[in-house]
């Protein structure tokens, strides 16, 4: 009987974009029921991070560019200096506040890092958004050290050649208001399906009280639309806005505030390019 040819061994390949990848070091961290594994990986592109959760009831994972990964230690530090601080968890069971909300942009991904409360505790939620897919992991806040020391520690032993930029990260907690940017530079993007490669408008900020929205241009196969998102203390939605429709929709929301009998207040609500 003629033996089986051995299999060709198969390059890693990873969904999130990143081809052809090595691995520079990894971290295993156990938290009752949670695992986690923390990868630094490295590729043609440059370097990057990925973090892995993994549970019975599922799993979850997250990929940073390296200059983005020192973005989220330094949300890390800030969040853990804000939990030391904290006072009584809510009583009311229904109640989940976000307690503080951290924005990070790279190219079309955007990243939340919230730090939320409810009756069982603190925790981060970590969301990567990228085009329609959402992906996201949780850190119990009475891991946030332990795993932010691991994430650190890879960091520091593959950093040699990559020195971390300016932050643009933009941090706000819910009760407060203040400026912020969470990008700067236009957008190249990608072409392809017959869309022209054009350079993207860059993110914008409106917040109003307790809300925030942000307004992204973003291109698929199909054309060019708007990524509007509204966030607040229980969570975020967002909607797709097609290029096609920008100008009709501005006349309408020029015609409504023509027809209301008192101008908009300014200080309810204050708009803030992310530009510099």
């Amino acid at each position: 009987m003629a033996s089986r040819k051995p299999r060709r061994p198969r390059v890693q390949q990873q969904r999130s974009g990143y081809p052809d990848t090595e691995e520079l070091g990894t971290k295993e961290l156990v938290f009752g029921e949670k695992k986690f594994y923390v990868d630094a990986k490295s590729n043609e592109q440059g370097q990057f991070m990925r973090i892995v959760e993994t549970q019975t009831s599922g799993r979850g994972r997250i990929t940073l560019d390296w200059d983005k990964a020192h973005e989220l230690l330094d949300v890390f530090d800030d969040y853990l200096k804000e939990i030391a601080e904290l006072g009584a968890l809510p009583k009311d069971e229904e109640d989940q506040k976000q307690v503080k909300s951290a924005a990070i942009r790279q190219g079309k991904r955007r990243y939340f890092v919230d730090l939320r409360e409810n009756t069982r505790g603190r925790f981060v939620k970590i969301t990567q958004f990228s085009g329609p897919n959402k992906l996201f992991v949780f850190i119990s806040a009475e891991n946030l050290q332990e795993f932010r020391d691991a994430f650190n520690e890879l960091l520091e032993k593959h950093d040699s050649t990559n020195p971390p930029p300016t932050s643009t990260t933009t941090t706000t907690q819910p009760a407060q208001s203040g400026g912020g940017g969470a990008s700067s530079g236009a957008v190249r993007a990608p072409s392809g399906g017959g869309i022209p490669d054009v350079s993207l408008p860059e993110a914008r900020e409106v917040r109003a009280g307790g809300k925030r929205f942000y307004f992204d241009v973003l291109q698929n196969d199909r054309g060019v639309f708007l990524k509007l998102s509204e966030v607040q203390q229980r969570g975020r939605v967002h909607i797709n806005i097609p290029h096609s429709c920008w100008s009709k929709m501005a006349e309408v929301f020029q015609q409504i505030s023509t027809e209301l009998p008192f101008p908009a207040s300014n200080s309810a609500a204050e708009s803030d390019s992310t530009g510099e």
